[in-house]
């Protein structure tokens, strides 16, 4: 009641507006990332064999096609010689039987079913070198050895794992952020990282966003490029990753120039304008000086 009384009057509590445009979502800090290789493999066994030699360990260089695991084929390399034998004998037999055929001595179903066994003999013969060229494993692609899965000497089965191979010329990072956030890591977005023991941020752009959330844990899987290469950094390290602020992407430079010119010749044409203006106002006030000395002549009269 003395506010009313003295003419003071409240100003009432701003009301929120459905219509307005709603607020930036909050920054993110601390999402987790991790440093990841380009390309990355594990080779597998063939079939049952013995390790018999293992060239490389790990961290070691493994150039592209180099063997990385020979295997103890001996007995591979018997049954190759023995499918040999028996394409051998078809084939003899398919020429006999061709012979007779020409004496009239053979019939067409004969000279058939030998051609037939030759083709079988031929047929296994390529299989066991399918299997013989699986006594040694080849590196895809140049890289280091990460890890070692088997010994010498040791026999392993089919489809064992043998060994892990990463490419580390060329590393990228993958992050995962939470669906509240995904519309501030859009494909082509800025992003900045620090990891542990390595001096200052790192830029990364994003090249790949996963079309699918995860649906247990509700996070988007992202794949980001470094800017400005990798020294310093190795595959597996883990850092955290923030959006790079919309305020720090429109201060580049290279932007202010092309921003400032259209408002910089606007300027100069209003101050062009002002100039001609102020020049043309004492022409314009000579005719009206005129009419005042009339009414002193008529005074004289």
């Amino acid at each position: 009641m003395s506010r009313a009384a003295s003419g003071t009057v409240s100003n009432p509590a701003p009301t929120a507006n459905p219509g307005a445009a709603s607020s930036p979502a909050p920054a993110v800090e601390g999402l987790p990332i991790q440093v990841m290789p380009e390309r990355e493999t594990t080779l597998s066994s063939q079939a049952n064999a013995r390790v018999s030699r293992l060239p490389f360990r790990v961290g070691d260089d493994v150039p592209a096609g180099a063997v990385v695991v020979a295997f103890d084929c001996a007995e591979l390399q018997a049954k190759r010689d023995s499918l040999l034998a028996e394409q051998a004998a078809a084939n003899d037999t398919h020429l006999t039987k061709l012979r007779l055929q020409a004496l009239n001595a053979a019939g067409q179903l004969e000279v058939s079913l030998a051609a037939a066994a030759v083709n079988k003999a031929v047929a296994n013969v390529r299989q066991i070198d399918v299997q013989v060229l699986g006594c040694r494993i080849t590196a895809p692609f140049a890289g280091k050895v990460s890890r070692l899965r088997i010994k010498e000497q040791e026999n392993v089965a089919a489809n064992q794992a043998l060994i892990d191979i990463v490419d580390v010329s060329r590393l990228k990072a993958q992050l995962f952020v939470p669906t509240s956030a995904a519309a501030q890591f859009r494909q082509g977005a800025t992003i900045m990282a620090r990891f542990p023991d390595v001096k200052g941020e790192r830029r990364a752009k994003i090249f790949r966003v996963n079309p699918r959330i995860d649906g247990a844990s509700q996070l988007l899987e992202l794949e980001a490029s470094f800017v400005g290469g990798t020294s310093g950094l190795t595959a597996g390290l883990v850092g955290s990753a923030r959006p790079l602020a919309a305020e720090t992407v429109t201060a580049d430079p290279a932007l202010v120039p092309v921003a400032a010119a259209p408002i910089q010749a606007l300027s100069s044409k209003v101050k062009a304008r002002h100039k001609t203006k102020s020049k043309t106002k004492p022409k314009s006030r000579t005719p009206h000086a005129k009419p005042a000395s009339k009414p002193a002549t008529v005074a004289a009269e």
